[in-house]
């Protein structure tokens, strides 16, 4: 007996062209799909890395400069509600000798 033939092999789609840095990017707000395939094809993490690094010591900064340290540490044990506003005062004149 004969062996079935095979069926016709489909033609291949053309895979996308791999997408830079930069268009991922930009890509994860305007196509979050097309990035998250070229993601699986290549996991590259060190833009985004640098990207949150970069953000992160900028918001740190702002918030040293424009709240200071003093008030967001009071504000911190203020909202752990476990002290009292005489007990953040002494508390924060530990840390500043301490930091001093």
């Amino acid at each position: 007996m004969a062996a079935a033939p095979l069926p016709p092999v489909p033609a291949s789609v053309p895979a996308p062209a791999p997408l830079s840095q930069g268009a991922r990017i930009i890509d994860t707000f305007i196509a979050p799909t097309k990035t998250f395939i070229d993601v699986r094809r290549s996991a590259q993490w060190w833009l985004p890395f640098l990207l949150m690094t970069l953000v992160g010591w900028g918001l740190v900064y702002v918030s040293a400069q424009k709240i200071g340290v003093q008030k967001m540490m009071e504000n911190d044990i203020v909202s752990m509600d476990i002290v009292t506003k005489s007990t953040v005062t002494e508390n924060v004149t530990v840390v500043e000798d301490y930091v001093v």
